[in-house]
């Protein structure tokens, strides 16, 4: 079962996979600062996904840095993930009934949306 990770630590973990490896400092100037986060915050809250197997930690010239693991996926899966476990039961079929009835998608996510359950079919 894949770790729980909230909604802080996952917009966090989306900052990281979108910056690239970055330390502690870094990621404080850059997404803990604007939201008003302490610098040990937001150190609390990488140690956290690290824990949870989401991040890894290696040494770099200005010290740790923090970069998505590779095995975790990404942050919106993992948020897709926690959603269906959670809200849905587990069945992804209330999500595809809603995507279904969006009339506002556009033609390429359309053509997505029907590639994706094409590669269902293989």
């Amino acid at each position: 079962m894949k770790p729980t990770i909230g909604n802080a630590e996952l917009r966090l973990l989306r900052f990281i996979e979108e910056t690239g490896p970055l330390t502690v400092r870094v990621a404080h100037e850059g997404y803990g600062e604007p939201l008003g986060l302490v610098r040990t915050t937001v150190q609390q809250m990488m140690e956290r996904l690290r824990k949870k197997g989401v991040l890894v930690r290696s040494p770099g010239p200005a010290g740790w840095e923090y970069s998505p693991a590779a095995a975790s996926g990404n942050g919106a899966q993992t948020a897709i993930h926690q959603f269906v476990t959670q809200a849905l039961g587990g069945s992804i079929v209330p999500l595809v009934s809603y995507l279904a009835d969006q009339t506002e998608l556009t033609d390429a996510q359309r053509q997505e949306l029907q590639r994706l359950l094409e590669a269902l079919d293989e």
